[in-house]
């Protein structure tokens, strides 16, 4: 019976032909197919590692950072040393309430520290008889021992109006602490 090529059969030809011819390619030929691939490879990694450095660079500066706790300011709450993750995202979404701990840049020594606000912008602040008050009002402060004293050391007895967009933060160890 002869053999009549139907459509089917030209396209295993065809495939069975394409692939002897890329069996037998050159050599120079398949080289340059692997250099293609290593470019993509490399191009492809490149662009991970980019991206992850843009990322790490994005969450470290406005979502979270790491901070070491240095010196004795905030004792008994933090220790000399303790290492913590502080949420910067939550402050793009709300403004920072009384209590918190917050990090910021100590304009003394240019260092970050971590303190507490006590008072909120625009609000009377005194420190009298060990007490902080507020508007008139003593303060509750929870996170201390009902032992701890707070006395005005910088600013003296003279109740202080907290500025328009500025916050009067204290360190929870008062007595080694140098604060607002």
């Amino acid at each position: 019976k002869p053999f009549h090529a139907t459509r089917n059969t030209r396209l295993l030809v065809d495939e069975f032909h394409l692939v002897i011819s890329e069996f037998h390619t050159s050599p120079a030929r398949m080289v340059g197919k692997l250099n293609e691939h290593e470019h993509r490879q490399h191009y492809v990694l490149l662009c991970v590692l980019l991206w992850s450095i843009l990322s790490f660079l994005f969450v470290s500066h406005f979502v979270f950072g790491a901070v070491e706790v240095q010196g004795r300011s905030m004792e008994s709450t933090l220790h000399d040393g303790n290492r913590h993750v502080v949420n910067r995202w939550v402050y793009h979404f709300r403004d920072p309430r009384r209590g918190e701990m917050i990090m910021l840049n100590d304009h003394i020594d240019e260092s970050l520290c971590v303190k507490r606000i006590v008072a909120l912008p625009r609000e009377l602040v005194e420190l009298r008889h060990g007490r902080v008050y507020v508007d008139g009002q003593p303060l509750s402060e929870r996170y201390l021992s009902s032992s701890v004293r707070t006395w005005p050391l910088k600013f003296g007895a003279q109740p202080l109006r907290v500025p328009k967009a500025h916050y009067f933060v204290l360190g929870d160890n008062r007595d080694d602490s140098v604060d607002s």
